[in-house]
């Protein structure tokens, strides 16, 4: 699996989402941003258990499909520290490999399947909206 995208795209969904990450868990995986590609769409899902963030990550390509998980703080310190360049991220097997310029970063993965689902609330009510407006109010 392969994504391209904007570095400041990626923060910016990396910041949104860090928003619901769990501060201390039993669980690792809780502490961690779930990356889906699935129907060419790139979607990042984080959870404490009690709120849920899923951002769509608009991207400069994609190729394959699969899960991941990465721990959030080191994936976020690392993406902030990048230049505004397009970042390239590589699965390959249990590694996260991410290519920025010269610089090139391996990040170990979690199994995508220790994740909880996060389901909406069985309400009447959903409310969408556009992350940066999302990003702006908190």
């Amino acid at each position: 699996m392969r994504i391209v995208v904007d570095s400041g795209e990626l923060e910016d969904k990396l910041v949104m989402a860090s928003k619901a990450v769990a501060k201390k868990s039993v669980k690792p995986v809780l502490a961690g941003f779930l990356f889906d590609v699935k129907d060419g769409e790139f979607n990042l899902h984080a959870t404490d258990m009690e709120t849920g963030v899923r951002a769509k990550v608009n991207t400069n390509e994609l190729e394959g499909e699969g899960k991941f998980v990465v721990d959030a703080k080191t994936i976020l310190e690392l993406v902030k520290s990048l230049p505004s360049d397009v970042v390239e991220m590589t699965l390959e097997g249990d590694n996260l490999i991410i290519t920025c310029g010269s610089s090139k970063f391996h990040l170990p993965t979690m199994d995508p399947s220790e994740f909880p689902e996060v389901t909406p609330a069985e309400s009447e009510a959903i409310l969408e909206i556009d992350t940066s407006i999302l990003d702006e109010m908190v």
